[in-house]
């Protein structure tokens, strides 16, 4: 059986791969095409490209997996084909294609060869990318596509919403606004896969075009492709600006709105220090008779010959060569252990972020960030500040989401969040988490809140934040869809 993990194998649905192999092949204006498919899988392109009958048709098929490629080539019963069993990133073609289409494979760094990763990294750095665009298998894919085109060719892929919101795609993103002169972007309001929690798009790009730019559409079901009822709106605001392609539904006076209140405010990087958790698997360190025993050194420590000693044995096992060893002032000094957080921010919420006052002696593990106040700021004040609509807007903005409604945060989005910190006493803070304990759901604590920060701190008015209740509303119907429909 196949890994599909390892090969990244999940395939198109019929009525997915007949609507983007009709809508490209309607804007070309050429009797004859030659189509490369990179990644062909079980040959759901193959399958629409075979029912062309107005066009002639070149088509090269490729695939790592001999077995998915003989499927695809029974559904092709054209002469003029080349199925060939091949990794594309060793595929080598001296003439460009018309048109390149698919739905590349999904494999993360972590579970490329030591060969497909050096192909990666130089495939990017030939279009003058860097290596931190290396983080999946797709977006090799689509930058060497991108350099088999013709000058007037187009390429249509099913890729991961990834391409819209993560911050190693910020240099892809940019990089076909310099290849392309119309890029497409089609999301979804459901799942298109097998694959659970792989929330995908569809991207059109083109080489040339009369009407340039960037366009977003939003789909709600599969009969409004059918139908091509939907309408591409040019969102150039978005584009020009570091808003993540996700929120492409956000109008431009609503991300004026959004920008004029975030440069009023502080972020909270300014207010409180925050890091990531301890990572540990103790237990099953004991069970299988590891050892348990933590060295807790520091910068100042004096070495002694016998730990010098000691840590030989690191250094013969090229501990310190490792990458998070590598980047400490001494590899052997452990960083961010045995402190008590005063809070913690759970990187991955539902419904909402939580932000949580540490009124135990807990530690945390890396499912969460450790929260220290900064000199001048009370910890009570913050965590009532942070409640508030303009705060959970951003990070919806500022998050990335997967399938399922699930909202994460990196440690550097977390820091980047604007807040409208209030100072508040212990008597208003008491009230605060009595209504915090006791409430049906967070819009209870942001109809109080609401008025009482953002009307305090920024002067907004109740029409300006019903504005900001709808902005919210819109960014979590869009990221909660799936998980509403279940």
């Amino acid at each position: 059986m196949i890994n599909k993990k390892n090969t990244g194998s999940y395939y198109t649905p019929p009525y997915l791969a007949s609507f983007i192999t009709k809508r490209v092949l309607s804007f070309c204006n050429k009797t004859s095409l030659s189509i490369l498919e990179p990644s062909v899988g079980d040959g759901a392109f193959v399958a629409e490209i075979n029912d062309i009958k107005q066009l002639r048709v070149s088509l090269t098929a490729l695939d790592i997996n001999e077995v998915e490629l003989v499927k695809a080539a029974s559904k092709w019963n054209k002469k003029k084909a080349n199925f060939e069993t091949i990794d594309f990133l060793e595929y080598t073609n001296r003439s460009k294609f018309s048109l390149i289409i698919g739905n590349p494979p999904y494999v993360k760094k972590n579970r490329l060869t030591s060969k497909q990763i050096d192909l990666c990294k130089d495939i990017h750095k030939a279009e003058g990318l860097s290596e931190v665009s290396v983080k999946n298998i797709w977006t090799t894919f689509l930058v060497k596509s991108n350099t088999m085109l013709a000058e007037d060719g187009i390429l249509a892929f099913v890729l991961p919403s990834e391409l819209l919101q993560v911050k190693f795609t910020e240099e892809i993103r940019e990089y076909l606004k310099k290849e392309f002169e119309r890029i497409e972007i089609f999301t979804f309001n459901d799942l298109m896969f097998e694959c659970k929690g792989q929330d995908t798009i569809v991207l059109f790009a083109f080489k040339k075009h009369t009407e340039k730019g960037e366009y977003f559409t939003n789909i709600e079901s599969k009969e409004i492709l059918e139908n091509n009822s939907f309408t591409l709106n040019h969102n150039n605001l978005l584009v020009e600006s570091k808003v993540k392609w996700t929120h492409h539904f956000l109008t431009a006076d609503e991300l004026t709105f959004l920008d004029n209140l975030k440069q009023q405010l502080k972020t909270i990087n300014e207010i409180c220090e925050s890091k990531p958790g301890i990572v540990t698997d103790l237990l099953h360190l004991e069970d299988t008779k590891h050892p348990t025993k933590l060295l807790q050194l520091n910068d100042n420590d004096i070495v002694s010959e016998s730990l010098s000693e000691y840590l030989t044995i690191g250094v013969d096992r090229k501990i310190p060569e490792r990458y998070k060893c590598s980047i400490r002032n001494n590899w052997y000094v452990i960083p961010n252990i045995s402190t008590k957080p005063e809070a913690f921010f759970f990187k991955r919420s539902h419904h909402y972020p939580k932000l949580l006052k540490n009124n135990s002696t807990a530690f945390v593990t890396d499912s969460a960030y450790k929260v220290q106040m900064k000199k001048g700021y009370d910890l009570n004040s913050f965590i009532y500040s942070f409640y508030n609509s303009l705060t959970l807007i951003f990070s919806e903005i500022e998050g990335r989401y997967y399938g399922g409604g699930v909202l994460e945060l990196t440690p550097s989005e977390f820091k980047k969040l604007p807040i409208p910190y209030k100072l508040i006493d212990s008597d208003q803070f008491k009230d605060f988490t009595s209504r915090f304990e006791n409430k049906m759901n967070i819009d209870d604590i942001l109809a109080q809140n609401d008025f009482e920060i953002l009307n305090t701190t920024l002067g907004l008015s109740k029409e300006e934040i019903e504005k900001l209740i709808g902005i919210r509303t819109k960014l979590l119907a869009k990221r909660m869809r799936k998980s509403n429909q279940n």
